[in-house]
């Protein structure tokens, strides 16, 4: 951030807000935001990430809210209510094309009029989110496609400011994580919540009997604990559960890996992924993704979520064509200061839009 930038935003407080329930897991959501505001503070910003039932929002300037859904298009409401500057970090699924936005429109009409307009569909939620907010913040172009095709959201209200990736993750080696949990390194890494959307049963599936370990990394809830365990029915696969994410052993697992698969039913901008590359492994990952995918070549590779050959036709391919100059070549731009200053310049702008500052 230049020196007046800086001075024009040095007495504006910035609030971060999301859904409450997003800080009880770790998650890619979770680490975004906690990663933007320390980019933020770090810019010498003066941002928090607040909790609305301990603060008073009319002390802020700005009010950035993360994800469109859980109730967060109330977060945006209120900002403008009470007379705040209000961005939205929707992210927006790719499954929400042109097509299926008309069709959730017309159910949208359908239930409003069957109820008298009491009962409100996921769409109009998202919808105020999207509308309500003063500019928006996309991940990337094909996210920035669905709110503009889906919600008829203008484009020049929508920037592209895709995630960062720290630098811990440029630097790693192989050999803590091999240590520490007596693995041959040239693994099949998944790191990820253990869950049937992000699919690691299909994963191990496709990959049985190829002679390659699997490792997965991530917690689970009680509830999905009998799909962890059918995936460990599976003798190639090794569980080792969380790890934080400023441990050194998750950066470790990445550079370890052969290839990183992410064969999710969809995603928007993984983290996973960016920090796989940087680590410098190749990736494996779905089809249904927000990413601009021009900037990897072939260092990632898309399957759709349940082709099991494909999956592992690609995987085994990453592993014999491993380039890991090339992998971290292709994220190198991708910093948090780079975000932060972006973001920092988005917040600048719709301030002056409205008439906040000069």
């Amino acid at each position: 951030m230049n020196k007046a930038m800086r001075n024009d935003l040095k007495d504006v407080r910035v609030a971060l807000m999301t859904s409450p329930t997003v800080f009880q897991y770790l998650g890619g959501l979770n680490i975004q935001i906690r990663e933007t505001l320390a980019a933020l503070q770090k810019q010498g910003l003066q941002a928090e990430l607040v909790d609305p039932v301990a603060v008073d929002l009319s002390t802020y300037d700005v009010i950035h809210a993360f994800s469109a859904i859980n109730g967060c298009q109330r977060i945006i409401q209120h900002a403008k209510a009470i007379g705040k500057v209000a961005i939205g970090s929707p992210l927006i699924r790719p499954h929400w094309t042109r097509s299926l936005g008309r069709q959730a429109r017309f159910l949208d009409r359908v239930v409003g009029k069957l109820t008298g307009w009491n009962v409100q569909t996921e769409y109009r939620h998202i919808a105020s989110f999207l509308h309500e907010s003063d500019h928006l913040i996309a991940l990337g172009p094909i996210e920035r496609q669905s709110i503009n095709q889906a919600f008829n959201v203008p484009l020049d209200k929508i920037s592209i400011v895709p995630n960062g990736i720290p630098q811990r993750f440029f630097k790693a080696e192989p050999d803590l994580f091999c240590r520490e949990y007596a693995v041959e390194p040239g693994f099949v890494l998944n790191v990820a919540e253990v869950c049937d959307h992000k699919n690691q049963l299909t994963l191990v599936r496709a990959l049985a009997g190829c002679g390659k370990t699997i490792v997965i990394v991530g917690e689970t809830t009680q509830a999905n604990e009998p799909y962890l365990r059918e995936i460990q029915r599976f003798d190639n696969v090794k569980y080792v559960g969380r790890i934080n994410y400023s441990d050194p052993l998750l950066a470790s697992a990445y550079a370890a890996a052969g290839a990183f698969c992410l064969p999710s039913n969809s995603e928007v901008m993984p983290l996973s992924v960016l920090e796989s590359l940087a680590a410098g492994t190749k990736v494996v990952m779905t089809d249904q993704h927000g990413m601009d995918a021009s900037r990897f070549g072939t260092f990632v590779r898309f399957i759709r979520p349940h082709d099991e050959q494909a999956i592992k036709e690609a995987v085994l391919r990453q592993i014999a064509e491993t380039d890991a100059a090339g992998c971290r070549q292709s994220v190198t731009d991708l910093t948090w200061e780079s975000v932060a200053t972006q973001i920092a310049g988005i917040y600048l702008d719709a301030l002056r839009a409205a008439g906040k500052i000069s």
